[in-house]
């Protein structure tokens, strides 16, 4: 007989058990000697460009191949890291301590002082200290004397070295020795890269204010780490943090993240230097960067015939250029960017109040001259936002758009995250300025960081970057499996599972396609600017208005969540794409019908009564 019975809210049907399956969608990469960005007096980030992001559990599988099976513990899951649980740590004193303090060698200057504390001790042998604080209070209530204080002082600082519990969470997300196996991050001080921080320095912190109130109280701790924010703060300002290994949300399969690459460089490029690519940069030449740290792109290109500059296997370089406009000049070549993140940057730019949103620069990689194809492909043109905030200001980074003011033949964007992309108009010519003839998206994420809630800045009116996502006035758009945020404004268009966050207006509006999409609607916005204007339509999405807020969990770039679908939003995004899979960037990872044949097995192998409930976490 079918249950009838309605649902409760998030509680499931009355009078029924329920199997609750927590499902981590988001998973964790891992990135190898990044250079953290340095704020000054002892204030990083571990994001080279200097955003609060979180940190992430790598994830382990509970049931390894050596048959030590236990339940999945919360470290164990790819996940942010919350400052509770990297400051999750129980102790225990061991033999060695009570033998260094009989010895005279832990504590030298008070030998029978030492002696006395030992014997004190032995009776808490074995017996397990839930927190450091714990600890610090039952052993500092044994002391007699200021001998006996000083020795026990240097007991607990030996417990918090030595003593920490291999099962604790902070020993498992840290590591201090190489080799190590699975931690969520390893962090040093020392110019002797085998010197790593002992996980009894490291102390989880909540740095809004990048621990200065915890530096004033004097806190016992070489590095405070929040991962919530993923910052950092030496207490020692003569000390250099470097960060051999942490892991980041995977963003997977758009922007520029350590993976495997669809090679589109030659298999001999040249190793990039440590200072970049020397110039001027060859007309014909091919580079490959061999590591994950940052790099200043110093001066503009060109002319090229082609140049192709790309990250190794598993490496994701950051490299950033000290002006709002990056030039590049073609000689009727190819230009091919992979695996890199690029950011434009602007010394002029003021800081902002911490939490206010005000205009954002527009910086620029300016295509001049001409080029037969340009090729993108997974990577990162920083879409902007700010950095972390220090003493309540936080400096603003630029939106890196794709300006082309020559002529591109062919533009193809793979796998990438970019800003917005358009052709610069020549205002004493109306046939002139840049052009675009074929523009190719396919799972990528276009930001128009208007659609985000921030407002350009107008510091060229004529340029059109500042009012959509895309923008070509003579070229032909294909858009696939993408999320735009923002307005596409373009000649002709074929978008397939395509989701775009604003208006869609085509000059030609008889030929291409818009199937299994979502823009906004209607028509007419009703304020007397132009609304959508399709090709013709096939199985698309398009409401009365806009899309909503809650479709997206988030669209920050960085945060986590980035421009993923969110619970409510409607089904015919949820299952609009073909095959009934999500329309956008995560289409290609089916989730829908990964759920979908989860869902199903859990009804075909659970007890009768049992009701299997899916929850996101």
């Amino acid at each position: 007989m079918a249950d009838t019975r309605r649902l409760r809210g998030h509680h499931g049907r009355f009078d029924r058990d329920r199997v609750n399956v927590h499902l981590f969608p988001i998973g964790a990469v891992a990135l190898t000697d990044v250079d953290p960005f340095h704020f000054g007096e002892g204030r990083y980030s571990c994001d080279p460009a200097g955003r609060a992001l979180p940190l992430f559990r790598p994830g382990r599988d509970p049931n390894p191949p050596t048959g030590e099976c236990h339940r999945a513990l919360e470290e164990d899951l790819p996940a942010p890291i919350p400052c509770r649980l990297l400051g999750s740590a129980s102790y225990q004193l061991d033999e060695s301590l009570l033998e260094r303090l009989r010895a005279g060698t832990l504590h030298p200057a008070h030998p029978a002082a030492a002696v006395r504390v030992a014997a004190r001790l032995g009776p808490f042998l074995g017996f397990r200290f839930r927190t450091f604080a714990r600890l610090t209070e039952v052993l500092r209530s044994l002391a007699e004397d200021a001998d006996e204080e000083a020795a026990l002082e240097s007991a607990i600082d030996h417990v918090r070295l030595e003593g920490l519990t291999a099962d604790s969470p902070k020993h498992r997300l840290l590591a201090e020795a190489a080799p190590w196996t699975d931690p969520a991050l390893v962090v040093r001080t020392s110019a002797d890269p085998e010197v790593l921080v002992r996980r009894g320095r490291i102390e989880a912190a909540a740095l809004s204010d990048f621990g200065d109130a915890l530096v004033a109280r004097g806190v016992q701790a070489e590095v405070l780490v929040d991962p919530e924010r993923g910052t950092a703060r030496v207490l020692d300002e003569g000390s250099e943090l470097r960060v051999p290994l942490h892991h980041v949300a995977d963003t997977f399969p758009a922007g520029a993240t350590p993976r495997t690459r669809d090679r589109e460089l030659e298999s001999d490029a040249t190793p990039v230097p440590t200072s970049w690519i020397p110039s001027p940069v060859p007309t014909d030449s091919s580079w490959r960067v061999e590591d994950s740290r940052t790099y200043e792109w110093p001066d503009d290109i060109g002319p090229v015939s082609s140049l192709a500059v790309g990250a190794a296997d598993g490496e994701r370089p950051y490299v950033f250029h000290e002006d709002p406009t990056l030039t590049i000049e073609g000689d009727d070549g190819e230009l091919v960017l992979e695996g890199i993140h690029l950011g434009l940057l602007d010394p002029s730019a003021a800081p902002l109040p911490e939490g206010t949103r005000a205009p954002l620069p527009l910086a620029r990689v300016r295509l001049t001259g001409s080029f037969d194809r340009v090729v993108i492909r997974q990577c990162t043109f920083d879409p902007g936002g700010v950095r972390a905030a220090v003493e309540g200001a936080a400096q603003p980074l630029p939106i890196t758009a794709l300006a082309v003011s020559g002529l591109v033949r062919e533009l193809v964007v793979v796998d990438s995250i970019m800003g917005p992309i358009g052709e610069v108009p020549d205002a004493s010519d109306p046939d002139g300025g840049g052009r675009i003839e074929s523009l190719a998206i396919t799972r990528s994420i276009i930001q128009d960081l208007r659609a985000a809630g921030w407002e350009a800045g107008t510091d060229d009116d004529a340029l059109p970057l500042t009012r959509g996502a895309l923008c070509s006035r003579r070229g032909h758009l294909r858009l696939e499996e993408t999320t735009v945020f923002g307005d596409v404004v373009v000649e002709s268009l074929h978008a397939d599972a395509a989701l775009v966050d604003g208006y869609v207006r085509v000059v030609d509006d008889q030929h291409g396609c818009f199937r299994f999409s979502a823009a906004h609607g209607p028509l007419d916005r009703g304020d007397g600017s132009p609304g959508s204007r399709f090709p013709p339509r096939f199985q698309s999405h398009v409401p009365d208005g806009p899309l909503g807020r809650h479709v997206f969990v988030t669209r920050r770039f960085g945060a986590t969540g980035f421009a993923r679908l969110s619970r409510t939003a409607p089904r015919a995004i949820r299952r609009g794409a073909e095959h009934g899979t999500e329309m956008g960037v995560y289409r290609s990872l089916h989730e829908s019908i990964r759920r979908d044949d989860l869902e199903r097995k859990h009804f075909e192998y659970l007890p009768v009564g049992l009701i299997p409930q899916l929850i996101l976490d």
